[in-house]
């Protein structure tokens, strides 16, 4: 929480700055964190904060079940703003053997080459 001196002349300046500070700062921070945010709307404070996790579930899945939720807590008559934020992408990884792919004569460069066409990166 930041409180500005009297003597600050240009709030709206000192906010631009601080934004850009903490983008420089996310560098610096471990890759799991996903925002680092300046809120400067002032009405808009948190009442609660959760995290979805889940060891059996797709992040598809959890997905759906933060949007149902999200629904819900609308329903709410004193409920003013619902925002969810950190969503995760799927994704596939695949893993190469090397040992296996020379007995079944695969080079690696083979497996990219199939892979290419769809997408991956």
């Amino acid at each position: 929480m930041l409180r500005f001196q009297k003597r600050e002349n240009d709030p709206k300046g000192f906010w631009t700055k601080l934004q850009h500070g903490l983008n420089d700062f996310k560098g610096q921070l471990p890759s799991g964190v996903m925002s680092l945010t300046a809120n400067d709307d002032f009405g808009n404070t948190s009442a609660i904060l959760l995290a979805v996790d889940s060891e059996t579930k797709t992040y598809k899945e959890l997905e759906k079940y933060i949007e149902k939720f999200e629904d819900n807590v609308r329903k709410i008559p004193s409920t003013s703003r619902v925002k969810h934020f950190g969503l995760q992408k799927e994704e596939i990884n695949v893993y190469i053997d090397d040992s296996k792919l020379t007995n079944y004569g695969i080079k690696p460069i083979m497996i990219l080459a199939a892979l290419k066409p769809q997408g991956s990166v």
